[in-house]
């Protein structure tokens, strides 16, 4: 490869915002790129050259793709404003992405975290802040060239095409563990009815479960976790300095990839 298709190859990558805070990391003297951002260099360069895009699911980001609609939901309610899905992709010369929300009238992005059960929620943390997610909200920033920025975690309900499906898989594993050990018979109902309470946080969706998954279970006392209280936010500065300095490590990750593009 001649140093003229290497640049103009490095030359076309624009950092997604999702993986910014990946992009900004530097090594342990704080003076260099760090490795976390080379690997995603080099996954950036397989999926160019080679058609092969690292892929990554499991049931965090199903969850968080499938509760979408219901965390905008609940950031509304709790800010008393009337907000929509953002479905506009976005680049520049830099950066690519999509923010959850942009508020025209608030000059405001909003990236919402859902949460995958409580345990993963903020629910007692007063500094809620993450480098990795200031990072991508700028980028939003930058791209929507809005002035304020918030970064919003919300708990909402499993939904049930997922949480039927975990259930299910629960109680084949438990019956399978059960028969190595001379019993026939699966998840018990209080085993269900725990299950089923680490991820549903209204009485009303748990109630749809008691009826149907364990209707005998009289007595599991299932606790509401209220609106208010699922639902965390904090806000990002906005400061073009510190956006330029995204720009500049797209810059410079751009002579890495040349490198080593070179050395391939």
């Amino acid at each position: 490869m001649t140093p003229q298709q290497a640049e103009k190859i490095a030359n076309e990558f624009k950092c997604r915002a999702s993986k910014s805070g990946d992009m900004m990391t530097n090594d342990r003297s704080g003076k260099n790129i760090g490795e976390t951002c080379k690997t995603y260099l080099k996954e950036w360069l397989n999926e160019r050259l080679y058609g092969r895009c690292k892929t990554f699911t499991s049931k965090y980001t199903e969850k968080g793709l499938q509760t979408e609609e219901d965390g905008i939901t609940l950031i509304a309610v709790n800010r008393n404003k009337f907000y929509k899905k953002n479905t506009e992709r976005k680049e520049n010369e830099w950066i690519i992405g999509e923010c959850d929300i942009y508020s025209k009238d608030e000059s405001l992005v909003i990236d919402n975290k859902s949460s995958y059960e409580l345990s993963t929620f903020p629910m007692w943390e007063t500094d809620l802040k993450s480098k990795a997610n200031i990072t991508q909200v700028k980028c939003y920033a930058g791209l929507w060239n809005a002035e304020n920025a918030l970064v919003c975690f919300t708990l909402n309900n499993m939904k049930a095409e997922q949480l039927d499906t975990q259930l299910e898989q629960m109680d084949y594993y438990k019956r399978k563990e059960n028969e190595r050990n001379g019993i026939q018979e699966g998840a018990t109902d209080l085993e269900l009815a725990r299950f089923v309470n680490e991820r549903i946080f209204t009485k009303e969706k748990f109630e749809i479960y008691r009826s149907s998954q364990f209707p005998a279970l009289k007595d599991f006392e299932f606790i509401e976790i209220p609106e208010t209280k699922r639902y965390k936010e904090f806000s990002v500065e906005i400061k073009q300095d510190e956006i330029e300095a995204i720009y500049q490590r797209v810059e410079d990750c751009r002579k890495i990839l040349k490198e080593l593009l070179l050395q391939h």
